[in-house]
């Protein structure tokens, strides 16, 4: 997808990566990794499942948002 490499492996712990954009780019082949073209495309196919998982400040972000959402429901209920 979008020219990374068939041996690309996804990090286990990927909120301790500095520099991702570069890591992004040094697995793609040809041009490496351009936010504007590829972030869209990678959103797309994100395993949100997967990324609450290993990413603790997403899981945070998803609670929290979910918290707001029924609060304003209770509110307009």
């Amino acid at each position: 997808m979008r020219g990374i490499k068939p041996d690309a492996v996804s990090p286990t712990n990927p909120e301790n990566i500095r520099g991702a954009k570069e890591l992004i780019s040094n697995n793609m082949e040809a041009l490496g990794y351009l936010e504007v073209d590829d972030q869209p495309a990678f959103a797309e196919k994100m395993d949100l499942s997967l990324a609450q998982k290993r990413c603790p400040s997403f899981d945070k972000f998803l609670r929290e948002t979910k918290k707001m959402i029924l609060e304003l429901e209770n509110l307009s209920g």
